[in-house]
């Protein structure tokens, strides 16, 4: 740092280290920057204005795929996926079929019903992805995706067993 050798003490910030999308210098260069809602990865502003610009739909970071939408342009996005959801048809093959989720905004694991989109019983969003089939009972798999619906917690998929049951939970036959 050159302050240090001027012979002054400071703190100095961290180095921003490179553009997830260019994968250019942030601090030596003479193009702002910013840091995506992850807090853990930052882009140049134009590059980040490019991704809107562009007009694709993947508006994840492509190192963590954590959301890069901001405020009401997040909200926005996440409700238009929620249409989409309740618009789209199950296809019969995916009718009786349980999955594994991982959420990318959260970290939270959860199951349920094999579907095109899926949305996290924890925190909303719709920046889930399936892990993988579902390895356990049609039954076990219906109680776990009641319990997340009743307590709002995840169940973690990774555990030894079925979930436990709970008082008055309905389960969803369908």
């Amino acid at each position: 740092c050159h302050t240090v050798a001027l012979g002054q003490v400071h703190a100095c910030a961290p180095d921003p280290g490179n553009c997830v999308y260019c994968l250019d210098g942030l601090r030596d260069n003479i193009y702002p920057y910013i840091v995506l809602p992850c807090g853990r990865h930052s882009c140049h502003r134009h590059c980040y204005e490019a991704v809107f610009r562009l007009g694709g739909a993947n508006y994840k970071c492509p190192v963590c795929r954590r959301l890069v939408l901001f405020g009401q342009d997040r909200e926005l996005y996440e409700a238009r996926l929620e249409e989409l959801r309740g618009s789209l048809a199950v296809p019969p093959e995916y009718r009786g079929v349980f999955v594994d989720c991982a959420c990318h905004e959260c970290g939270g694991l959860f199951v349920a019903r094999r579907h095109h989109l899926y949305r996290c019983p924890g925190c909303g969003s719709h920046n889930a992805a399936e892990r993988g089939l579902f390895r356990g009972a049609a039954a076990d798999a219906r109680r776990a995706i009641a319990l997340q619906a009743c307590s709002g917690a995840f169940t973690r998929t990774g555990r030894q067993g079925p979930p436990p049951a709970g008082p008055g939970i309905e389960y969803d036959d369908k």
